[in-house]
């Protein structure tokens, strides 16, 4: 009833979130820097959105998402800011569309 659920997963190591919530119909995963194969594509038969944060992978000095891995699986992705106080100061859509450009070498068509 209502909307779907959301999950923030792999943000720090794969734990199976990606693919539970996947498997629960989840409308979206966030973070997803550590997603790996079997992830990726619980997210794609799933058709859940790859809700990237660039911005967060940035302030943190972290990895990113393998986004050219999910956009080879057919998984759909969205960005955030991830605006937060502890790991984020970033509220801009715009900032994290751009560091997912030069980070995730996607178009800005593609962001």
């Amino acid at each position: 009833m209502g909307p779907g659920c959301k999950c923030h997963s792999d943000e720090i190591v794969p734990l199976g979130g990606t693919e539970l919530a996947a498997r629960l119909g989840a409308i979206s995963c966030e973070h997803l820097i550590h997603s790996d194969d079997k992830g990726i594509a619980a997210l794609a038969d799933g058709g859940t959105i790859a809700c990237l944060l660039p911005a967060t992978s940035f302030y943190l000095n972290a990895d990113y998402a393998p986004a050219e891995k999910m956009l080879a699986a057919g998984v759909p992705i969205a960005f955030g800011s991830d605006f937060n106080p502890g790991s984020c100061p970033c509220d801009s859509l715009q900032l994290a569309m751009h560091i997912g450009c030069y980070k995730y070498a996607m178009t800005p068509a593609e962001c």
